[in-house]
């Protein structure tokens, strides 16, 4: 009888799995590095054995890569670096335009810089030795190069045959296309050479929102900040277009509008405040870093002014806040085309920054209009 007992038991005791898993997260932006270090956290403290994989293409991201799980870094080269700063450290970003043909020059560039890092890791038997001694059970790394997948941004178009998923090029617009789903012939022509309603297989997993928290409560600075004036109004481009890598008539043309809209307080992401921008302009509250997520779930704050990376696309979507979009570099252009056509946004040229009349006709549309509101309010 205690034999069938004991053997009852066992019965209903649960299997526990743990894999040991490896995650392969290249410093490229931050919002691609935080993606992948909240996934390897997810998966460590669901119980497997994650090592993270790290190495440094952008010199300027602090971040560690993951904070829960093991880390194994691989220190940059000089090739690398020097890709890099021409691409960020001159503003060169900010310079290109939203032709397809120069957003794929500008990105071959980066897939430059990363083709040299990876052929350095690949080449590195050391280093080969020990992830081969680990015995990973599973691989989760950037779709950026086909040779080395999860994915922070939308599914690139010339990995749709990979997945066996057709690609429509008359009313899919490719990744770095400045297009939505109802192009002229001129712009298919464009798209071919360079998502919307798409086919997608099972193969494919959809995690949007997965570093989304709860909002805090704000702090005493914050409260005395959001309670300055009726309306606030966000300002923050991402990790990969630096505020302060704005060329100066386009920088000078943002600080004109808030200037001459006094009756709004804008709080602008900025990562060097202490060289003075700003500093005479009363209403404009400036800092290096700031709580976004929480800051876009404040009621008293009706707009967002944005690069429209995905991952500030996201929060904006989520959070039903309405935003000014002013695409600066790759998939961006697409990403803007996605919420213009749900109508919760209006797009802006970043040249047409340099005239201040023309963001402030946009902010005062969005602001007027309840309708912005309401259709995001629908998407969150």
């Amino acid at each position: 009888m205690l034999i069938k007992q004991i053997l009852l038991f066992f019965n209903f005791l649960w299997t526990i799995h743990s894999y040991k898993i490896l995650v392969v997260n290249p410093k490229i932006a931050y919002s691609h590095v935080n993606f992948f270090s909240q996934i390897s956290d997810i998966l460590t403290e669901a119980g497997n054995d994650v090592t993270v994989l790290t190495f440094n293409l952008d010199p300027t991201i602090k971040h560690p890569g993951a904070y829960k799980a093991k880390i194994i870094e691989v220190p940059s080269i000089k090739e690398v670096d020097d890709i890099f700063y021409s691409l960020l450290g001159n503003g060169m970003i900010w310079n290109i335009s939203s032709n397809p043909l120069q957003q794929f020059k500008m990105m071959g560039k980066a897939i430059d810089a990363l083709y040299n890092l990876s052929m350095n890791i690949f080449n590195d038997e050391e280093l080969a030795e020990k992830l081969r001694n680990e015995k990973f059970d599973l691989g989760i790394t950037e779709t950026l190069n086909a040779f080395v997948t999860g994915n922070s941004m939308s599914l690139a178009d010339f990995y749709y045959k990979t997945f066996g998923i057709p690609f429509p090029a008359s009313f899919i617009p490719a990744l770095n296309s400045p297009f939505n789903d109802k192009m002229t012939y001129t712009e298919r022509f464009e798209n071919l050479l360079s998502h919307y309603l798409l086919p997608k297989t099972p193969k494919i997993i959809e995690v949007s929102g997965i570093g989304i928290k709860d909002s805090q409560p704000f702090d005493d600075y914050w409260n005395k900040i959001l309670s300055l004036r009726s309306k606030t109004v966000l300002v923050s481009f991402s990790t990969f277009t630096k505020a302060i890598y704005m060329p100066k008539d386009i920088k000078n043309g943002l600080l004109e509008v808030i200037r001459k809209m006094k009756d709004i307080t804008f709080i602008c992401k900025y990562e060097e405040p202490e060289d003075g921008t700003g500093k005479d302009i009363e209403n404009l509250v400036i800092n290096n870093w700031l709580l976004q997520s929480d800051l876009l779930n404040y009621e008293r704050l009706p707009l967002f002014v944005t690069d429209g990376s995905m991952d500030n696309i996201t929060e904006l979507s989520f959070r039903g806040v309405p935003a000014v979009v002013i695409p600066v570099v790759g998939d961006q252009y697409r990403n803007a085309k996605l919420v213009e056509r749900q109508n919760y946004s209006i797009i802006m040229d970043k040249s047409d920054l340099t005239n201040p009349n023309i963001l402030i006709k946009n902010i005062n549309t969005i602001l007027e209009d309840e309708t912005y509101k309401y259709n995001d309010k629908m998407v969150s």
